[in-house]
């Protein structure tokens, strides 16, 4: 304690042993810093093993307020240089400042040595580097997080710009596949046709042709899931949906003669099944075939 309070003398901050008791490190230290004696604050923290880490940033963000003369890439090393051993020292704060102050330059380099990918993620957007923030979030491995990006994006940016940045990377396709299919159908169906998603379209036919009662739409739906099954060379999704074409015309005709619709939603198997057993042994004959 007491060589503590001989070296506060040197800057003019002498105290009595009952002040220093009474207000404490963490206030005195807080006081030099702010002061702009980061060097002593830093000194007598590290003394005493306490968190040096917000006279790190304080300090930080001081050059940024103050060093005009500094290139921003020269800033930035110089910065970085400093507080790179400090283990939690928080770049995205200086980088905030940085941003205020109209040097987004700074700012960018300075997030690149930001080690929390999640703390990234806010300051990017409000910058505009929607890029950057998708990919952040990505990486994070935080869903909700990109599904935040992906929506302020959606709202900021251009259709065009948003399609382009979502289409360059699998995952945030997927989240936005999956978002909008529950929340937003039309948005989903304009993805996957802008998007170029041939098979997820014609999975999407295939569940809306399956969603309807009328065996109309559900032909319309399946020959367009079928068309895009061939564009798409899957041959073996081709081919079942082309079955299943066959098997709603099978349907459609027991519906007519029978007037019972619950025969829309039966399998091959169980029409040829049932026809054996209502005694209709032609029928079951012909089904075989």
């Amino acid at each position: 304690q007491l060589r503590v309070i001989n070296s506060l003398k040197t800057v003019g901050r002498g105290i009595t042993s009952a002040q220093f008791e009474k207000l404490g490190a963490d206030r005195i230290i807080h006081r030099l810093y702010k002061q702009g004696n980061h060097y002593l604050a830093y000194e007598i923290g590290n003394y005493l093993n306490l968190n040096t880490e917000a006279i790190y940033v304080d300090w930080a963000i001081t050059k940024i307020r103050e060093d005009y003369v500094s290139k921003e890439e020269e800033l930035a090393h110089a910065i970085t240089r400093k507080v790179m051993h400090a283990k939690s020292v928080s770049f995205t704060k200086m980088a905030i400042e940085a941003y205020n102050q109209g040097r987004n330059d700074l700012a960018l380099r300075l997030l690149e040595n930001e080690k929390s990918l999640t703390k990234k993620v806010p300051l990017l957007l409000d910058m505009g580097k929607f890029d950057l923030a998708l990919d952040c979030s990505i990486r994070s491995g935080d869903t909700n997080l990109s599904y935040l990006v992906i929506m302020e994006m959606q709202k900021t940016i251009t259709e065009e710009e948003f399609f382009e940045l979502i289409s360059q990377r699998a995952i945030a396709k997927d989240l936005f596949l999956t978002y909008t299919r529950q929340a937003d159908e039309p948005l989903f169906k304009k993805g996957l046709r802008v998007l170029g998603l041939k098979h997820q379209g014609a999975i999407e036919a295939v569940r809306m042709a399956y969603g309807s009662r009328s065996i109309n739409m559900r032909v319309d739906a399946l020959n367009i899931a079928n068309k895009l099954f061939i564009e798409n060379e899957d041959g073996l999704y081709s081919k079942a949906t082309e079955d299943q074409l066959k098997l709603l015309k099978v349907q459609e005709k027991l519906v007519s003669n029978t007037r019972n619709t619950q025969k829309m939603d039966k399998s091959l198997s169980q029409l040829i099944y049932e026809a054996y057993k209502e005694g209709n042994a032609a029928v079951a004959h012909g089904l075989e075939k």
